[in-house]
């Protein structure tokens, strides 16, 4: 993976250059020397990272599509690491243990699945993620393919009072985490 992306022209949203260039050589160098037990860098990690928007920094979309694939890689060298350690079988049967967690959280009533904020806070729409956690429940219980790509897009409009945007971005974590330890990247 090269470390210069295209530079963003006038209204394109942009990362800070030197922010983007210092993770990804942070995480090159994570990658190229991981071993098991010594990994200074998680896929979650990567999920997570957020950089400063800047005039005339790096297109966002781009450097977004490249992270995706970067956290795929460590997602793979994660799964490989936890085949090792627990076999196929006890990798799966946690899996499947976190999925069927998670589904309980869903299963909740609507306008109940996640803590609100305060009513002069904003937070997530509670509608649009009821139906989001509505369809991954729907997901779930059919035995349908999920995959942690589509959770990754969901983007929810703001609420007064709305879903804790910290706590739902926690759970949707763990959905993901727990879709690519089933192999549904």
């Amino acid at each position: 993976m090269t470390t210069t992306f295209p530079r963003a022209k006038r209204k394109t949203v942009a990362y800070s250059v030197e922010q983007v260039d210092a993770f990804i050589a942070q995480a090159r160098l994570a990658y190229d020397t991981y071993e098991i037990g010594q990994a200074t860098m998680t896929s979650g990690d990567i999920r997570r990272v957020a950089f400063d928007i800047s005039k005339k920094g790096y297109v966002a979309s781009v450097v977004d599509a490249a992270l995706e694939r970067l956290e795929l890689a460590f997602a793979e060298l994660e799964r490989e690491k936890a085949i090792d350690t627990e076999g196929w079988e006890g990798l799966s049967r946690r899996s499947r243990v976190a999925l069927e967690d998670l589904a309980t959280r869903f299963r909740r009533p609507a306008k109940k699945r996640f803590s609100r904020v305060s009513g002069v806070r904003t937070g997530y729409r509670v509608a649009d993620v009821d139906a989001f956690a509505d369809e991954v429940l729907g997901g779930l219980d059919s035995g349908s393919t999920l995959r942690a790509s589509w959770v990754r897009q969901a983007v929810f409009r703001p609420q007064k009072g709305g879903y804790n945007e910290v706590q739902v971005d926690l759970i949707l974590d763990e959905l993901i985490d727990a879709l690519i330890a089933a192999g549904q990247a």
